[in-house]
């Protein structure tokens, strides 16, 4: 928990540039930060699907999945997942249903269960963000809808986890969170409508294990 008061530093020193589009997939397909959920889900009707390593020293399929929103505030998924350092792949399935979607003064709330059929290690979590700030300045330039993200799981994540993204034009996003046991830290770049590139700072000051993806959401 040391390490905790790190995410809002990095944050405060990354946030000068950011991308809009909240409903975007995480490393582990879910819509969410680098490693941990968010309450955002994808829109009715809309899917994202991509691939992801973890540790680019080895260059391995860490991550294949697909998304789908089948109805207002929903996702399901499933992610194709094999651990850095493993020769095992296991299919992860994934729901997310956001009971309270954000307002302007409200949080948005979310329930979601990660790896379901308990294939590596099944994960309940609560997980509520809100806008902190939807237009501020930073550093002489325009940062909007910076937001945090805080929740608490069981399973793989098993505690509380906490993130902070700061969103500025719509290219660039970057990242920091705590995932319960390391900080990580997330760049995301959309060079054009619906196809982003992924990048990670994994466990940042102890293994600096560094992760590369890609990912395209569209509406069906």
């Amino acid at each position: 928990m040391r390490r905790m008061p790190c995410v809002v530093i990095l944050v405060a020193l990354l946030a000068w540039a950011a991308c809009a589009a909240f409903g975007s997939p995480s490393f582990r397909g879910y819509t969410g930060l680098v490693k941990i959920p968010t309450a955002d889900t994808l829109n009715k009707g809309e899917f994202s699907f991509g691939a992801m390593t973890e540790d680019t020293s080895k260059f391995e399929a860490n991550d294949l999945f697909a998304n789908y929103g089948p109805a207002d505030n929903m996702e399901i998924g499933f992610n194709s997942f094999q651990q850095v350092d493993s020769d095992t792949r296991e299919t992860l399935l994934n729901a997310k249903y956001c009971f309270i979607p954000e307002t302007e003064d409200k949080a948005g709330v979310a329930c979601g269960l990660i790896d379901f059929t308990d294939e590596v290690e099944a994960t309940a979590y609560t997980v509520a963000s809100k806008s902190l700030a939807r237009r501020a300045n930073l550093f002489d330039s325009d940062v909007t809808s910076i937001r945090g993200h805080i929740g608490f799981a069981g399973g793989a994540i098993n505690g509380l986890f906490v993130g902070v993204s700061a969103f500025a034009g719509n290219r660039i996003m970057f990242s920091a969170e705590w995932d319960s046991k390391d900080v990580n830290i997330g760049l995301r770049l959309t060079p054009m409508k619906g196809l982003r590139l992924h990048a990670a700072l994994f466990d940042a000051g102890n293994s600096d294990k560094f992760g590369l993806g890609v990912s395209f959401t569209k509406t069906y």
